[in-house]
């Protein structure tokens, strides 16, 4: 079975400080630095935080625009608990597919991701790996991807990465 990974976006974090006009030294700066942040506003030490507590930290004390909303909507795929908390981790490092990552990749606005977009999105792979990617993924059969098609495979990685945690 393909490796799906590259398949999906960057990580929620990452996603948020794109936006950001920084340069790419000052984004990975960013980057620790709310990572740093999130861990100290960790009063459980457990590695788990609320979006509102996520919010606290991007947008008050490191200054990156974004509303609730935005947040809200790059970790609603991300696995929670009953608490609705969120791991740190995740929200840092596990790459997730967004409305806005798909509707880049969709290229035409049909709302499918054909092999050629895939290709354009994803230079790094051949057009070997992007015909097994969709074969394996595509569940009509239409050679196209969906972004419910790409949004399950996304809940199947984001699944066998917790249950490696957990172990």
């Amino acid at each position: 079975m393909t490796d799906h990974n590259s398949l999906l976006g960057q990580p929620a974090l990452l996603q948020l400080i794109q936006k950001t006009h920084k340069s790419e030294s000052d984004k990975k700066e960013l980057v620790r630095k709310i990572e740093n942040n999130c861990r100290s506003f960790d009063r459980s030490q457990k590695g788990r935080l609320t979006v509102d507590d996520l919010y606290n930290v991007v947008k008050v004390q490191c200054y990156v625009e974004c509303s609730k909303n935005d947040i809200r909507k790059l970790v609603a795929d991300l696995p929670m608990d009953k608490n609705y908390k969120i791991s740190i981790d995740d929200f840092c490092r596990t790459p997730i597919l967004s409305d806005d990552l798909f509707k880049m990749m969709d290229k035409n606005n049909d709302g499918h991701v054909s092999k050629g977009e895939l290709k354009l999105a994803r230079k790094h792979l051949s057009m070997a790996e992007i015909d097994e990617i969709i074969k394996e993924i595509d569940a009509d059969s239409d050679g196209k991807l969906s972004y419910e098609e790409m949004k399950r495979v996304c809940a199947k990685v984001a699944l066998k990465e917790e249950k490696k945690k957990n172990k």
